[in-house]
């Protein structure tokens, strides 16, 4: 074989060499991510731009950072404040009663109407209604013993909301309350309580 046969057949052989290396995607060097300055990437699957922006997709964000109110799921109303009202039954001057209200399983108190004077006590759940019990209307109630709210007289109104939740497992909504009647005279009375739902 002439030398110029060879060094063709090792040209053709040389450029099939490295026509293979060239398109070998299995790494043939071994290099590493943090090699190549890779070392703090996740592999992770990516998400595909055709769900970027899209229904079922993610969201993406605006210049401002924030998500374009165009990719925001159409929502409802926000909750809007209520009433919500009970009657006692017929009290004695000085009586009392427990009573219970359908609020919401969490809710902000904005203002307590009664009919005529008494003494509402608003509570977390049952359990603390009965350890008030025996508490007099001149002492405030400690921290933490699952009173709310308390008015006397006719109207009680805050510049801020009182927060209040129902303390049962699981919570329904319905709130314990104790009235004492403070008119002077025998008479049913009607609570009414203005609250913004929080949790249905």
């Amino acid at each position: 074989m002439s030398l110029e046969t060879r060094l063709s057949a090792l040209g053709t052989r040389i450029g099939q060499v490295i026509k293979a290396h060239l398109t070998d995607t299995a790494n043939p060097h071994a290099v590493t991510k943090a090699q190549v300055g890779l070392g703090n990437v996740l592999n992770s699957p990516q998400i595909p731009a055709s769900e970027k922006g899209t229904a079922s997709g993610v969201a993406t964000l605006g210049a401002d950072g924030k998500v374009p109110s165009a990719q925001l799921p159409a929502g409802g109303s926000s909750p809007a404040r209520t009433t919500a009202s009970v009657t006692s039954s017929v009290l004695a001057n000085n009586a009392s009663e427990d009573l219970s209200i359908t609020l919401a399983k969490g809710y902000a108190l904005h203002k307590v109407t009664l009919s005529v004077s008494g003494w509402l006590r608003v509570y977390r759940d049952t359990a603390s209604r009965t350890a008030d019990a025996s508490r007099a209307q001149t002492t405030d109630p400690a921290p933490g013993s699952g009173v709310v709210a308390e008015v006397i007289g006719t109207l009680g109104v805050w510049d801020q909301a009182v927060s209040g939740w129902d303390g049962k497992t699981p919570p329904d909504g319905v709130i314990p309350l104790r009235l004492s009647n403070l008119s002077g005279a025998a008479q049913t009375i009607t609570i009414t309580l203005t609250y913004l739902p929080l949790e249905a």
